[in-house]
């Protein structure tokens, strides 16, 4: 007779940094979250990295999503502006 215990799956919490502002000759920003290996989406993002081609992304306020494991019962999400 076999001995089967369940453990359950303990989802993360989400956490992306606060708004800010950046300027635009900076070239790149690093935006980043936890836990890490999500992905992001907006303007100018690589959704891998996180990084923004401010160049790309333009003037003005902007929202940024950050998703981690979608389309699982521990996907959790959140979003940052940045202008």
């Amino acid at each position: 007779m076999s001995d089967y215990r369940s453990h359950p799956h303990h989802c993360q919490n989400n956490f992306v940094l606060p708004n800010d502002t950046v300027c635009i000759n900076d070239g790149t920003f690093q935006l980043t979250a936890s836990p890490t290996g999500g992905s992001w989406s907006g303007p100018g993002v690589n959704p891998a990295t996180g990084v923004i081609d401010l160049n790309m992304a333009k003037g003005g306020v902007k929202m940024y999503n950050y998703v981690f494991e979608k389309g699982t019962s521990c996907e959790v999400s959140g979003s940052v502006n940045i202008k």
